[in-house]
């Protein structure tokens, strides 16, 4: 299951444009709670700050990212989140916007843990 949002990279703090139904799946939240917000709407208190500043860093630059986040749900349950970040660009080669593709990775990440105990 793939939730996707688009971002407009145009705009500050890049809007979240459209959601799919499985990103409302995933996190909880229908597409009018989240479109015209940011996706920091995700973060929470166990967000890893040096994975945000990475990501931060990597849309600076226009760079394509997958990484994984420890996010949270609209009812603030913990999820890990393998998230991949591409930008879109117009002709001209500015990126006009983001495709963000979301999956749930939380039962693989608990299996592996208890693999490690």
């Amino acid at each position: 299951l793939n939730g996707i949002f688009i971002s407009d990279a145009r705009r500050f703090p890049q809007p979240l444009v459209h959601v799919n139904p499985a990103f409302s799946r995933i996190t909880g939240y229908a597409p009018h709670e989240v479109l015209g917000r940011d996706a920091r709407v995700l973060e929470g208190p166990l967000t890893d700050p040096d994975d945000l500043a990475l990501l931060e860093r990597t849309v600076k630059r226009g760079g394509d990212l997958s990484i994984t986040l420890k996010n949270y749900r609209k009812d603030g349950s913990l999820f890990h989140n393998k998230l991949s970040v591409s930008p879109v660009r117009d002709p001209k080669g500015r990126i006009t916007h983001y495709i963000n593709v979301i999956e749930d990775v939380s039962n693989q990440i608990e299996v592996k843990l208890k693999l490690i105990e």
